[in-house]
């Protein structure tokens, strides 16, 4: 016995993928998309999505906020509370307090055959280990201007890495 039912009425219409769908923008806004990835098939970046990208960040710079994208808000906070206990332990044990007032910290640091050298006044420089990168993305601009500036920075004589004094410390031989 064969049952006579109209399975038209019970299908799922599927609906065709609209292609080049895109959000129209003002004049005065401007598109940014994720940092270009490696495959090719994210569907997220500008080269995958074939945007044009209009942002004015680096490649580096866009690679550190959807990095802080990616970790939320609860992630930033717990690992800030880690690294403000490992920042202030290492000034206490060496007695910073600014750039002017280094106090027993290593003027010179030799790491991985390079040498680094402690900046000795306010700077506008960010580590670039990307954990702190990703902290100081997510701190309002008012922080950014008056602590950050006072933070143990390492430059590198040979290129353009800056490291904190908490990612220096890991692994280095003083320099004295």
């Amino acid at each position: 016995m064969v049952q006579n039912r109209k399975y038209n009425r019970y299908k799922k219409k599927v609906q065709e993928p609209v292609l080049n769908v895109r959000p129209k923008l003002n004049d005065d806004k401007t598109m940014i998309s994720a940092a270009p990835c490696f495959s090719g098939t994210c569907g997220l970046c500008a080269s995958c999505c074939r945007n044009t990208d209009s942002s004015k960040l680096g490649e580096k710079d866009r690679r550190y906020n959807d990095m802080t994208k990616l970790m939320g808000k609860t992630l930033i906070e717990e690992y800030r509370v880690i690294y403000t206990g490992r920042l202030n332990h290492w000034a206490k044990s060496r007695g910073y307090t600014d750039p002017q007032f280094p106090g027993i910290a290593s003027k010179k640091v030799k790491y991985n055959e390079e040498i680094f050298t402690l900046c000795q006044s306010n700077h506008n420089d960010v580590c670039d280990h990307p954990y702190c990168r990703v902290l100081y993305n997510s701190e309002n601009e008012y922080t950014q201007k008056k602590r950050y500036v006072k933070y143990p920075i390492y430059k590198s004589d040979a290129c353009s890495i800056k490291l904190c004094g908490v990612c220096m410390d890991r692994s280095i031989n003083s320099i004295n």
